[in-house]
Formats: structure tokens, sequence, C-alpha cells
């Protein structure tokens, strides 16, 4: 039945081409849903060349983040009278209860930047039809993963780090086979992957592999005697020479 009550909103908003009541002419980026910090910069740094960008998150991680260093929650998000009606009426129907967030997402944004957890309904077992239901309405993706949502313990080759992780997060060996569907569904539809420096198990990048860091520079202030910080003299039985610019 839940699936079933899906189908007909998802099919409701597509046939009214809800996509058309918020055209942009410059692309509305999203960043979410898992909370890494990450996100938090690539939005700021979008944010400051003009873009319009947005965090969407399921929560975040107190022990490290704090709740201001992303926009939204799910809890922000207002909930339409008929989702108010039909938890009430279908209360075990959970993923039914947050379809009004994917109608906020495909309303509100043209390219979505995600791991390979996936979004809203990444937890169910209609995360693919959430994915499939973006496409369809021209949403466009790209990928950033960052560990635990793409890393499949038997596919890694150095048998070191394999270790570490099967004594550090023994719970990542028991995801393999759904991550292993996700890696291959955005492989497949993903606009745009950024594989970072561990792809072992990922056979698609689109930009060179590297370690992506993003950091903000305008909250890091240089000190008043930087100039001598960075004079390094070398010297040999040859010649001594400060060096004054690196």
């Amino acid at each position: 039945m839940e699936k079933f009550f899906i189908y007909i909103i998802l099919w409701y908003f597509k046939i009214t081409k809800i996509r058309s009541f918020n055209k942009s002419s410059t692309p509305r980026l999203m960043w979410g849903i898992t909370p890494i910090l990450n996100f938090k910069y690539w939005n700021e740094a979008v944010k400051n060349i003009g873009y319009p960008s947005s965090t969407l998150m399921v929560e975040y991680y107190s022990s490290i983040n704090k709740k201001s260093d992303f926009d939204l929650y799910y809890d922000d998000i207002a909930i339409p009278y008929y989702i108010i009606l039909l938890r009430k009426l279908f209360p075990k129907f959970k993923a039914l209860g947050q379809i009004h967030l994917l109608i906020y997402i495909a309303r509100n944004f043209d390219i979505i930047n995600t791991s390979y957890d996936g979004l809203i309904w990444a937890d169910t077992k209609y995360w693919k039809d959430e994915l499939d239901f973006y496409r369809r309405l021209d949403l466009k993706f790209v990928v950033l993963p960052y560990g635990s949502d793409y890393q499949m313990y038997s596919k890694l080759y150095n048998k070191s780090w394999h270790h570490a992780l099967l004594m550090n997060y023994p719970e990542g060996l028991k995801k393999e086979k759904i991550i292993s569907k996700k890696i291959d569904y955005f492989i497949e539809y993903a606009d745009c992957i950024m594989a970072g420096f561990q792809f072992d198990q990922i056979s698609r990048w689109d930009i060179l592999p590297y370690a992506i860091y993003p950091m903000n520079t305008q909250l890091w202030k240089g000190k008043k005697n930087i100039q001598q910080l960075m004079e390094l003299t070398v010297s040999s039985k040859y010649f001594t020479h400060p060096i004054t610019e690196v």
C-alpha cells in the first residue's frame, strides 16, 4: 500500500510539472544529506562566486560539528497538510511521511551534490525510486564520496587499510551489498563523479582523482611576522642565500 501512495504522489507532481514553478537561469545547488563538513565548505565557496546554494541535512554530528554549520534540516521544511493526514492514517509508512522532502528538493534545486549514500530515502527500499524521480525531472547528480559510503572491504587492494577498517568500523562490512548497488546506479546515471583518492572499487571518475579538502581561507589570518617565518637560509660551503619568496 505504501508503494502505491508513493507512486501516485510522485506521478501527480511529475505530470503537473512542478519544476516549472521555480525556474532559475542560474543553477541552484544542494549539498547533502550526510552531514560531512566538506559540504559546508563547498556550499560556502559556490555561494561566494554567486550561485544559489544550500545544504540540507538529516542531522549533524554534535561531537565534531555545530548545528549552524548547515543551512537546513528535515525539520525546517514545512509539512503539507496531506502529509500530516497520511502520517496519522499510516504511521508505519515512514518513507511516505517524508515524501514532501523530495518535492521540496525537486522544486528548489537543479544540481544535487551528494555521496553514494543517496538522499532522503537512502536507508529505505525506495532509495532508487527517489533518485529516478529526480532524474525524470532533469535534476543533475554530482557524487562526492567520503569513505564509508563506498568502501567495500572485500575489494580493497590495501590489506592494511582493510584490517584497520575491520578493527574500527566492523559494521561497514555488512553494507557491501547495498553499497555495490548504489555505486552501480551512480556510475550509470551520475552527471559527474569526483572519486577522491580512495577508488579501489570505483570504475568511474570524471576528474583526476585526488584528495579534496575544502578550506575557507578567509577565516585564516596570517601572523604579522609571516615574512620572518617564510625566510629560509640555504647554506653550503659555496653560498649562503636567504629565500624570501615561496
